[in-house]
This record gives structure tokens, sequence and C-alpha cells, in this order.
């Protein structure tokens, strides 16, 4: 059922390098995504743990690296979906554009309502992002 939900964009006054091996380094994720509050890394994945009630209170994160882009791939007990983030040199900044693609969806919420939800949390953490990436 792979589709996609919707993408988010940000300007980060960085260069796409340092914006991501921030990405590619999901400990980073306890610096920018408040909710999360502990990264475990098992030799093959990583186990994400929430301090609040979310869908999917212990995720499964992999990451997947191309030339631009950084991929995690999550799986949790109510959503498997990937986030993609396309970072573009802009010069003197990056723009970095944050796509979520769902491949499975088990919520008593309708995927139409979790979406806008879903859409204005993440955006939320891409602006925790861009002030981590911007003050270390």
């Amino acid at each position: 059922m792979e589709k996609k939900l919707f993408t988010n964009q940000i300007k980060i006054a960085t260069t796409p390098d340092k914006t991501k091996q921030v990405l590619a380094n999901p400990t980073n994720l306890l610096n920018w995504v408040p909710e999360i509050t502990l990264v475990d890394f098992d030799g093959q994945s990583y186990m994400l743990t929430r301090k609040t009630p979310a869908l999917n209170g212990v995720e499964k994160l992999q990451v997947v690296q191309h030339k631009d882009t950084v991929i995690y791939q999550i799986v949790g007990t109510k959503a498997k979906y990937q986030i993609e983030f396309e970072v573009v040199n802009l010069g003197d900044e990056t723009l970095l554009n944050e796509t979520v693609i769902i491949d499975s969806f088990d919520s008593h919420l309708p995927l139409e309502l979790f979406v806008p939800i879903a859409k204005h949390a993440l955006n939320g953490n891409l602006k925790h992002l861009r002030d981590y990436i911007e003050l270390t």
C-alpha cells in the first residue's frame, strides 16, 4: 500500500554534507525530536522509544543513504513508513525536503485525519533539526 502522505520543507544555514551527517546518525534524534527518549542500536537497526504515547510507542529504524537522500525506514506495531530526507544545495544554505511515505497503517484513527497531525508534528521537528544543526 505504499502511499506518499506529505512533504515538509525547511532551509538550513549549513552545508548539505553537515545536514546529511546529522541525519545519518539516528542517535542525533535525541537532540531534535523531543518525544524520543532512547535510541538503542542492536547492531543492525535502531530502536526508538518515545516518552509520550504515539502511533508506535517503540519503533525499529534503519537508515539508507544515497547521494542526496537519507531515508529512515521505520517499522512499528501499528505503522510501517519511510521518511525521505532530500538534501538540496542552495549555495550558502541547504533546502531539506522531508517526504513521508506510508507502507502500512493500522489505527482506529482514519489516515485522512492522521496526516495533518503528523505533518504538523514532523514540521515542528524539522524546526528543531534546523536549530540543532545551526547551533553545532
